[in-house]
């Protein structure tokens, strides 16, 4: 097997897997539409430009982006560069990878079509890897058979995209980067994203989209105005859910945005923003206030557990097991008598962050000194012993050690949470809130019905997608 092979082409093949997943059988509609519903149709192109607009700014923006340069980064400094390859250089290289894949067991046709690239396209990829040698060859005055590695090719790029990739922040609307001579849209970027997206990802996006087409008709046959007092209470919900999140570090909603090259003027204006507006104003339709009256008890009661009062929750947690399997294992009764000699030592609040911060075996929320946020009685993604221990309290303070041995409620876990816990914990009650009023009750479970009410929304249009199948 060639070593220049194993250090160059399987790294270009890897690269071009995940933006190249293999398809299944393509849905009866034509390939320029990528979904069609009662009423509309979205076009390729228009899709493709939501997504870059969508991520330009975010973290997955930037590595479509970097991909896309990578290329043309190339080709740009080896035409300055006045270096070219040669059709007898790229066949002998393609010959070689020829050969390894056989070696392997493969074949170099079928796995181009797994990745739907033709074989153009591998040629042209071919040409660019041998360029991207020569240009790391001539930088680092090495000989024309020197041997260039893996690592040399990425400190050649990185060094380049570093610069790009900052100016890419400050790009006209519409483009993802314009400093000549790069020139990539938010189209562009678009095109890149659809093809590595998951399919969960994707329909996601396309179903966002289709609510920004129909729901101001729906608004619009209703004779429901979507006003800006609407649009600014939602502002408001989200400066709040920020503030209260022990996630985000302290950090304003503002400041967020900020990060994201975004503001609150410009939320205000968006498409997304006057979506969840919509739905705020159908929900109110569908939830009216003669479907809570109507409200059986328990059901009722469930949804106080969910949207009533809340408590601002810290914890100590250390794994426990029935059978240890090591002297560093800790059985429940050993993790009860190390939580008591920790809680021998609390008498603050900053006593119990301080410990939290050294002790708790829940590294996400041992990182923010033990704060799990404000939580209600049934809460997704939090242990309901700890929801339990945190309401059975009287008032702010200490609870526990407290057995945790099943399962967090639900399966949309909040960033931090993991799965299937089993261990004891001490529970810091910091502060109560008590349960909102009637008409701020019925908002809460309003907006927690959006999801419910949106999906149900898209059923009625009867929508049907077609996209490329991601890595789920």
């Amino acid at each position: 097997m060639s070593r220049r092979l194993s250090a160059v082409l399987l790294p270009i093949l890897a690269a071009v897997a995940p933006l190249l997943p293999a398809q299944e059988a393509q849905a009866p509609l034509p390939p320029e539409v990528i979904a069609r519903w009662d009423g509309g149709e979205l076009s390729a192109e228009s899709f493709d430009r939501f997504l870059g607009a969508y991520a330009h700014y975010q973290g997955i923006g930037q590595d479509a982006l970097s991909h896309i340069l990578q290329v043309r980064l190339v080709e740009v400094e080896a035409e300055r560069a006045g270096l070219s390859v040669t059709p007898v250089a790229v066949e002998a290289r393609i010959q070689e990878a020829r050969a390894q894949l056989e070696d392997a067991g493969l074949e170099l046709e079928s796995l181009l079509r797994n990745r739907q690239m033709t074989f153009a396209e591998f040629e042209k990829l071919i040409g660019d890897s041998l360029l991207h040698e020569k240009l790391v060859r001539a930088e680092k005055k090495l000989g024309p058979d020197a041997e260039v590695t893996p690592t040399m090719l990425q400190e050649w790029s990185e060094a380049r995209l570093a610069s790009l990739l900052e100016q890419s922040k400050v790009a006209p609307p519409g483009m993802a980067l314009d400093v000549p001579p790069y020139h990539v849209t938010e189209q562009d970027l678009g095109e890149v994203l659809r093809r590595t997206m998951s399919e969960l990802e994707l329909r996601d996006h396309v179903e966002q989209m289709i609510l920004q087409y129909e729901m101001p008709k729906w608004a619009a046959s209703a004779r429901i105005a979507l006003t800006d007092d609407i649009l600014q209470r939602e502002i408001e919900w989200r400066r709040q859910r920020v503030q209260d999140n022990p996630a985000y570090g302290g950090l304003t909603y503002e400041e967020i945005l900020q990060s994201r090259q975004s503001s609150v003027a410009s939320v205000l204006q968006s498409d997304e923003l006057r979506t969840v507006g919509y739905l705020r104003l159908m929900s109110e339709q569908v939830y009216d206030d003669s479907w809570f009256a109507n409200l059986p008890a328990d059901a009722r009661a469930e949804l106080d557990n969910q949207y009533g009062g809340s408590r601002l929750v810290a914890w100590i947690f250390l794994n426990a097991t029935e059978k240890p399997q090591s002297e560093l294992d800790l059985d429940f009764p050993g993790a009860e008598r190390e939580l008591l000699a920790l809680r021998e030592q609390i008498n603050s609040i900053e006593d119990f962050h301080r410990l939290a911060s050294l002790y708790s075996e829940d590294e996400p929320t041992r990182r923010r000194q033990g704060i799990l946020g404000w939580i209600h009685r049934q809460e997704k993604g939090v242990e309901p012993e700890i929801c339990q221990a945190a309401f059975d309290a009287a008032g702010v303070g200490v609870q526990g050690p407290v057995r945790v041995d099943s399962a967090p409620i639900g399966t949309n876990l909040p960033p931090g949470i993991a799965k299937n816990r089993s261990g004891m914990a001490l529970v810091l009650v910091q502060e109560i809130r008590e349960a909102p009023t009637e008409s701020q009750f019925r908002d809460l479970v309003r907006r927690g019905m959006h999801g419910e009410l949106r999906q149900r929304y898209l059923d009625s249009l009867a929508v049907e997608c077609q996209y490329p199948k991601g890595q789920n």
